[in-house]
């Protein structure tokens, strides 16, 4: 019908294309809901994401302070009360470094590295000092805030409280510990019992052990320990060096006592003095350096390679070895008095496979160090 009231005809052409029409007018409304249902879908998602991470921000123990690259507060969890001694409500939007908090500038230094550098930093140790707490222990971890370009826009502080583990490592440090030394297997606790004991004496020592047992800090410990502490410490590693330059390095040399001696050398002896003396892989030495260290332990005196002046040494000496020197002494390899001079008495050391039950501790040890 027409706008006159006449009754119009419609082709089969017409019909076809009001119905392509209707059909193409059908599919935009109902892409148009997909679109919106999947927008709906995809805000679903993202709110309880938010929510999730909220939660998650909320619940934590550790402090966690987000900051942006001006070093503005833009958000802070409640773990902050508790940690650094701050309401976190009052917080967000000023500045980091204008928190009134005793550990604020501490942290800062680490957030002020962070936004410098763009680099993450990981368990800075530092004691935050507060009134209420002023032996507090925390450690700051920060990272970059990045944005969907990559682009640095601020950092995530996290503050962890390690009071209470600083307190139990200083107690087992207490009981466990001696002079860089840990165990708390019988064995080591047996070598501590004996350290106290020969600390504060000045006989020879002889200290076995396979390689990585700790000889050396044994050596130090007896040495650092004792009456000699305020002296010297001098180290000889016997197995690196040939017989020729072993003396040389041991008794020192004068101008022309061989070639390349172009001036005179002090020797190791003569820098111990009054000190101790750590002759390490004692075992490797040749014979005939053996009788000069006989020599000098039984009479205290040392001549220089090319010199006939003998000179007075008063040092302590403590040789270590990973050999058998009892079998040694056996096989002619290595002299019998001069074992018994250097094993006045013995430390024996045990490797860490027959005493596990350090394995722990040390893991502890190496982590509060490093």
């Amino acid at each position: 019908m027409d706008a006159k009231g006449k009754s119009v005809s419609f082709s089969e052409a017409h019909e076809n294309l009001v119905l392509s029409l209707a059909s193409l007018a059908a599919v935009a409304i109902n892409k148009a809901r997909l679109i919106q249902t999947i927008q709906n879908l995809f805000e679903a998602e993202r709110e309880q994401n938010r929510r999730n991470l909220e939660a998650i921000f909320r619940s934590v123990n550790d402090a966690i302070i987000t900051v942006d690259k001006h070093g503005r507060i833009i958000a802070a969890n409640d773990a902050t009360r508790e940690i650094c001694g701050i309401d976190p409500q009052a917080i967000v939007g000023r500045e980091f470094d204008q928190v009134n908090s005793y550990c604020a500038q501490s942290c800062y230094a680490a957030l002020k590295e962070i936004l410098g550098t763009a680099k993450t930093i990981k368990d800075y140790r530092l004691e935050c000092r507060k009134q209420t707490r002023p032996h507090q222990i925390v450690t700051v971890s920060s990272s970059p805030l990045r944005d969907n370009t990559d682009k640095n826009i601020g950092t995530v502080l996290v503050i962890r409280d390690l009071t209470r583990v600083a307190e139990m490592e200083g107690e087992l440090r207490a009981r466990y510990n001696l002079h860089n030394m840990v165990g708390k297997s019988h064995q080591m606790q047996s070598i501590f019992h004996l350290l106290d004991e020969l600390i504060n004496t000045d006989t020879t020592v002889l200290i076995t052990g396979e390689t990585g047992t700790g000889k050396e800090l044994i050596a130090k410990a007896l040495h650092y320990g004792g009456v000699r502490a305020a002296k010297p410490m001098v180290t000889v590693n016997c197995s690196a060096l040939p017989e020729n330059l072993l003396e040389s390095e041991l008794f020192g040399h004068v101008r022309g006592a061989f070639t390349g001696a172009s001036k005179d050398r002090v020797g190791r002896f003569q820098a111990a003095h009054g000190g101790t003396l750590f002759l390490d892989e004692v075992g490797d030495i040749t014979p005939n350096l053996q009788l000069k260290l006989l020599r000098v332990l039984q009479e205290k005196t040392f001549e220089r390679v090319g010199d006939s002046t003998t000179y007075p040494v008063d040092v302590r000496v403590i040789a270590a070895t990973n050999c058998d020197l009892k079998k040694k002494v056996s096989l002619g390899e290595f002299r019998e008095d001069l074992y018994y001079r250097l094993k006045v008495l013995e430390i024996a050391l045990p490797p860490l496979r027959e005493r596990r039950e350090d394995i722990p501790l040390l893991v502890l040890d190496h982590r509060v160090k490093n």
